[in-house]
């Protein structure tokens, strides 16, 4: 038995990896990557694939009996990825396929969101057996440690912002356990926290646990893409206008979730952003 894991060199990627390495009688790990040199956890078989490659998708899905998939968000052809992933696990027989979606894909607004949503209904009609997450904002989009270097947190949105936030080691251990547990077939199960907290209330939490002075400083999703721009280039026309109005929806609606789920999954509460903050202070990796 081999699971594939998409995308297995980014973050999300890689706490999934981790979490099913922590479980007993682990099956076999195959890990996609963009990049041959990519790295992957010790032990995981690294296998270089571009997803828009139908032949190379192919491969990678040869002898695998789960497949984790997590696209790249906000991607020009994330809908189209995610398909053929779910068009090529069926054709070599894969038995399962568990889709790391996003919380509440509904809403029509968002690019990103309608993305995630046309590849849940592809996988509902592959007649594949599957299990959809959809998980909320991530803790990890913020850098404790840099946030204190920094003395100030700019999200691109106002400062009173209320967004619902998960830990992605939560998300990564719910989806080992669908991944390697019987009874999830044809389930989909929010991913999410109790807690919804403004980026003041971040930096409260972030400047209390370190003792550090720490400014909440409101943002744009304009100021957001340059920023991403200086970094990688220039970004599709798709992505810049999926930032924004996910960016401006938030500033307008937040985003909020429901714990129930989470906590029957994981048999626990999910994690507090302040255990989180904790963690990042303690060297813990996050």
């Amino acid at each position: 038995m081999t699971i594939l894991v998409s995308a297995a060199a980014g973050k999300t990627g890689q706490h999934i990896i981790a979490a099913l390495r922590n479980k007993a009688g682990t099956p076999a790990i195959r890990g996609i990557v963009l990049h041959p040199n990519d790295p992957v956890a010790p032990g995981v078989e690294a296998i270089a694939c571009d997803m828009n490659e139908p032949a190379a998708v192919a491969r990678a899905m040869v002898a695998v009996d789960t497949v984790i998939h997590y696209g790249p968000p906000l991607h020009p052809r994330e809908t189209a990825m995610g398909t053929a992933m779910i068009d090529a696990a069926r054709a070599a027989g894969v038995r399962r396929f568990i889709f790391v979606s996003v919380i509440h894909p509904e809403i029509g607004d968002l690019v990103n969101h309608k993305a995630k949503l046309a590849i849940e209904a592809h996988l509902i009609n592959s007649r594949l057996d599957w299990t959809v997450l959809r998980p909320q904002h991530y803790m990890q989009n913020i850098d404790v440690r840099r946030v204190i270097r920094d003395g100030l947190l700019t999200m691109p949105y106002p400062i009173g912002t209320r967004l619902g936030h998960v830990d992605m080691r939560d998300l990564a251990e719910a989806t080992a356990k669908v991944a390697l547990e019987s009874g999830h077939s044809f389930a989909t199960y929010d991913i999410a926290a109790d807690e919804h907290l403004t980026v003041s209330e971040i930096c409260a939490t972030i400047s209390r646990l370190s003792g550090q002075p720490v400014e909440a400083v409101d943002g744009s999703a304009a100021g957001f893409v340059a920023g991403l721009e200086r970094q990688v280039g220039p970004l599709p026309d798709y992505s810049v206008e999926a930032f924004h109005r996910l960016f401006g929806y938030y500033a307008r609606m937040g985003i909020s979730g429901n714990a129930n789920v989470a906590s029957w999954l994981l048999g626990r509460t999910p994690g507090s952003f302040e255990n989180y903050v904790r963690d990042a202070l303690a060297g813990v990796p996050v």
